[in-house]
């Protein structure tokens, strides 16, 4: 489990501290480097802009019937976040049989670690269920 980083207020990131669970399974540097990206993305998604006004302007008028025809900016980074958290887990953790799990499911408190109980040889992959366990199922 990575926590969510406070010391910039309410600011959604998560800490860079490297965890013990990690040590001789994913390199520190890799694993900076994914954290890094993850806040870059969350920071793109809650910067101010006109694109955001536009949005909310958009929003406002219609009373929020334009947000089922468009996708926000919010959600297209939320996109984003999903296909670097898939790619970084194809490139870096499920090779040392881990897997880190969107943060969008639990309310952005903190990035979920998933440690798969089976070697990934077998053809399988991590679920991460609701009660915070790591579960493997076929695919």
């Amino acid at each position: 489990m990575i926590p969510r980083d406070y010391t910039l207020g309410e600011q959604c990131q998560f800490s860079m501290a490297y965890p013990a669970d990690l040590h001789n399974k994913v390199q520190q540097a890799d694993f900076e480097q994914t954290i890094k990206e993850v806040n870059r993305i969350f920071g793109e998604a809650e910067r101010l802009g006109m694109e955001n006004f536009t949005e909310s302007l958009v929003g406002c008028l219609s009373c929020f019937t334009s947000y089922m025809c468009i996708t926000t900016h919010y959600e297209t980074c939320m996109q984003k976040l999903k296909v670097f958290l898939e790619a970084e887990n194809e490139r870096v953790y499920e090779r040392a049989g881990l897997q880190l799990r969107n943060p969008l499911r639990n309310g952005l408190q903190y990035v979920p670690l998933c440690m798969c109980l089976l070697f990934p040889l077998l053809n399988q992959t991590c679920t991460y269920s609701d009660r915070n366990r790591a579960h493997v199922q076929p695919t």
